[in-house]
């Protein structure tokens, strides 16, 4: 008798991984995979999972050649969360850039410029694509205070293997099957900076972009 309830749970385990949703593999057939951040703070991940971002910390998702970092905030006073600022990192030029409510910033827009980088605004449109065509995009909001939303698409082009860090989630290729919201979540928490000066962490792109504004300044 105690066997039938075992049987049912390995059955619904087998359903549950057989119904995962697949990660779209990346090829010059299907070149694109998006990540988005509302200004509501839902992230949907490269993998196709979805939910609210509420937790203030500094999120980063890598490849091979760049970084992009998220800094979510509650400011004193605030109800909600926000997503304040994106930085961008190009590791081998050094191009360093944040976008926030007030504006862009550089840290040297020289090393931008060596490897065509740009931040290019469209009304209340940011867009910064990379020499190996990926694009991130970040919207602005309609008052300072509110949140910014952010939609990065990744392309096929290069050398495309994977994509890692909290923010959109580990993309491997070729796909493997997407994880559970759960795991998703865990992951989220574990590789995402938490605390209470998180832009001058030590490996915040904001810090770096601040140490590169002096350097270009002479200080």
């Amino acid at each position: 008798m105690n066997r039938v309830p075992g049987l049912l749970a390995l059955l619904c385990v087998c359903v549950s991984s057989g119904a995962l949703a697949q990660r779209k593999e990346l090829t010059p057939a299907t070149p694109e995979a998006t990540c988005e951040l509302t200004p509501a703070l839902r992230l949907t991940m490269l993998g196709g999972g979805s939910f609210d971002l509420k937790e203030p910390a500094l999120y980063y998702f890598s490849r091979s050649r760049s970084e992009v970092q998220v800094f979510v905030s509650q400011p004193e006073g605030a109800t909600e969360p926000r997503l304040e600022a994106v930085g961008f990192w190009h590791l081998k030029s050094n191009c360093l850039i944040s976008v926030d409510a007030k504006g862009v910033q550089y840290g040297s827009k020289l090393d931008c410029e060596d490897v065509e980088i740009e931040a290019k605004v469209n009304g209340s449109e940011v867009t910064i694509q990379t020499p190996e065509k990926d694009v991130v995009k970040v919207t602005w909001p309609s008052k300072e205070s509110s949140s910014l939303g952010l939609r990065v698409t990744l392309q096929a082009e290069g050398n495309f293997r994977r994509v890692f860090g909290s923010l959109c989630g580990e993309y491997k290729n070729p796909p493997a099957a997407v994880p559970g919201k759960e795991a998703e979540l865990r992951t989220l928490k574990r590789r995402s900076t938490v605390g209470p000066e998180l832009k001058s962490h030590d490996s915040s792109v904001f810090r770096r972009l601040a140490e590169a504004q002096k350097r270009a300044r002479g200080e």
